[in-house]
């Protein structure tokens, strides 16, 4: 899957690159980390088996390496919702096929492919436990049973336990015993009997469970009807337009993060009338505990950028989430990016995670 080495790799040398523009004028240390990740790009294109040779018999310390993993996982997530869908009545559009998923949500398969790649190069770099349990869910979405349980079974921690009920659906998937209906149909019902319990109607989840398994059946019609691979012709998806916008949320949160609020105001719009200054009190109030502020390192990582979020106007480009976490705490900022005065700049803003 080259395509997706060199997003990996187009998306690091452009961290390397924010790093030094960022970088204090005497900071070695900076300079030093945007040179390790211009070589880690060279690497990435190679592929994520050329990663993880590399970095056997090279040290490096394990926050440049987790800054590229944060990176490749970003760029991961946001081919990911790039190429899927939550919305069960989409049509199923030329690339598109229902996923393997018990709701047979519709997914774009080179892409979402493309996306497992990023995750297994971001898993090369940083091992964590919880982007491993995604990547086996969207393993077992796209149907590759086999691999998907490969990679439940690597879970040594918490999440091992979440992973068991995954890799008995798979198998289940594989002999084609898996009742996908029969397992909505308790989840479903357990649920509407607890809000019943609590005084409240639990009615209308038994009526969601019925729109569910109609819709599951006419999914399950179209799904037979598809290729379960990729056609040869078939590319992954773009979109430079989301790219952009993800470059500018992630910019916005970056300076934030390193102090740098003038250059942050540079990407808010007008219309918003902030200033460096209340943006400095605002990301503060966020992330400051007990009157001490975090030391850091700190990680910024754009893990939704999407064009289709309800009430969006003309000029808006992309609804971004980013993520910010230092080593006290884990917040986040959401944000809309818009066509403003003849650039892409940040119309809307809300602080903290929901």
């Amino acid at each position: 899957m080259k395509s997706a080495w060199e997003k990996a790799q187009k998306t690091l040398t452009e961290k390397a690159d924010r790093m030094r523009s960022n970088a204090p004028s005497d900071s070695t240390q900076k300079m030093n980390e945007a040179s390790t990740l211009d070589r880690f790009a060279e690497i990435v294109a190679e592929g994520p088996d050329a990663v993880t040779y590399h970095l056997a018999s090279t040290e490096y310390s394990d926050s440049i390496r987790k800054t590229a993993s944060v990176e490749v996982h970003g760029l991961a997530l946001r081919r990911e919702n790039l190429g899927s869908t939550r919305n069960l009545s989409a049509p199923i559009q030329s690339g598109w096929q229902p996923g393997k998923d018990d709701l047979g949500l519709p997914i774009h398969l080179t892409t979402m492919l493309e996306a497992i790649e990023l995750h297994k190069i971001s898993l090369a770099f940083h091992y964590d436990e919880y982007w491993t349990y995604l990547l086996g869910l969207l393993l077992e979405r796209v149907g590759d049973f086999e691999q998907a349980i490969k990679v439940f079974e690597s879970l040594q921690g918490s999440y091992a336990q979440h992973a068991t009920l995954h890799i008995k659906r798979c198998r289940a998937k594989i002999g084609g015993t898996h009742d996908a209906e029969t397992e909505i149909d308790e989840h479903l019902d357990e649920y509407a009997d607890a809000l019943n319990k609590v005084g409240q109607d639990g009615r209308i989840v038994t009526m969601l469970k019925g729109l569910l398994k109609s819709k599951m059946k006419e999914n399950r019609k179209s799904s037979n009807k598809n290729p379960t691979q990729p056609k040869a012709h078939d590319e992954p998806l773009e979109s430079d337009n989301l790219e952009a916008a993800s470059c500018v949320a992630q910019r916005f949160a970056e300076f934030l993060s390193e102090g740098q609020f003038e250059k942050a105001a540079e990407l808010v719009a007008s219309s918003l009338d902030l200033s460096a200054n209340d943006l400095k009190v605002e990301y503060e109030e966020m992330t400051i505990y007990d009157d001490e502020p975090d030391p850091g390192p700190f990680e910024v990582m754009v893990m939704q950028c999407t064009p289709d979020m309800p009430n969006m106007e003309a000029d808006d480009v992309a609804w971004a989430y980013v993520s910010i976490s230092g080593t006290e705490f884990n917040e986040a900022v959401t944000v809309m990016i818009s066509q403003d005065n003849g650039g892409l700049r940040i119309t809307d803003l809300e602080w903290g995670r929901p």
